[in-house]
């Protein structure tokens, strides 16, 4: 039986993790949302690849540090980019 409770108290220290990436996400999407209106300002585009190329790099090192896979983690950060990127598009679009 105290395996059984062993497994219960990872699995809820697991369940905090999980609830604070999207803390640390839903954070970044608000950061995010005041960017738009600056690059508008500035006349910069949306996407900037070469900041998202250090964005990746900076992650891969990052994980390697922590002994995580750096392609699983520029992978994760891919789809955070895009997700982002659109999301910054979706602001501009709604921007008169």
């Amino acid at each position: 039986m105290a395996k059984d409770g062993e497994l219960a108290n990872i699995r809820g220290e697991i369940d905090e993790v999980d609830r604070r990436i999207v803390d640390l996400l839903a954070k970044r999407f608000k950061l995010v949302s005041r960017i738009p209106a600056i690059k508008e300002r500035l006349g910069i585009p949306t996407q900037d690849v070469e900041r998202e190329s250090s964005i990746l790099s900076r992650v891969g090192e990052y994980a390697e540090e922590n002994g995580l896979s750096s392609r699983f983690a520029r992978n994760i950060y891919q789809a955070i980019l895009g997700s982002c990127t659109e999301f910054e598009r979706s602001i501009r679009r709604k921007t008169p």
